[in-house]
């Protein structure tokens, strides 16, 4: 098989589409519970899902382990777990952000036309004020969100973007020639 001597890769035409089945492997690992998401819980939370006593002594990092053993390679379970603590495990923005590879701009224009759900909202305090923040659901990035529309909407976006610019030109140049027709009629104002 030929290389690209340029950028040292396979030809393009040897780039095959993901399978359905490779698709749902690619799903099933990004499901995949890290133990930094599981840390995020208390200890009462942990024990409750793994139906043991509230006042077990058992320490928490062996509760964690013990979930993601639970866990591994069970995709029931993992779907239960973000079910009972979707609101525990939702998306900051940040994390969002970091999970789609968008910016901050887009995330937001995103959310406001309603293409990311929004899970609740949560709120700080800043400046005297009290502030709302989205959050959002990690089961949607793993189930129904596809990727592939986010090139959409960028595009659709640069359309919009690009389409107000040719309108705000014409505005200026008709603006420029009333001002101009006007100024060669009755000459300066000042």
């Amino acid at each position: 098989m030929g290389t690209n001597k340029k950028h040292n890769q396979p030809p393009s035409s040897t780039i095959q589409p993901l399978t359905h089945a490779e698709k749902t492997d690619l799903i099933e690992e990004a499901i995949a519970i890290s133990e930094e998401l599981v840390s995020r819980l208390t200890k009462e939370h942990l024990c409750e899902f793994l139906n043991l006593p509230l006042r077990s002594r058992v320490a928490k990092t062996e509760l964690v382990q013990q979930l993601l053993t639970r866990c591994s390679g069970n995709k029931v379970i993992t779907e239960q777990f973000l079910e009972v603590f979707a609101y525990e495990l939702a998306l900051e923005p940040w994390e969002l952000e970091k999970e789609l590879e968008c910016t901050p701009t887009e995330r937001k224009r995103w959310t406001e036309e309603e293409r990311l759900p929004i899970l609740t909202t949560r709120s700080f305090r800043k400046g005297g004020r009290d502030r709302e923040y989205p959050v959002y659901d990690r089961r949607m990035l793993f189930s129904s969100f596809d990727r592939e529309k986010m090139v959409e909407w960028r595009a659709e976006h640069q359309t919009h973007v690009h389409n107000n610019r040719k309108a705000a030109a014409k505005v200026a140049a008709e603006t420029r020639r009333t001002t101009n027709e006007r100024l060669s009629k009755w000459g300066p104002l000042f």
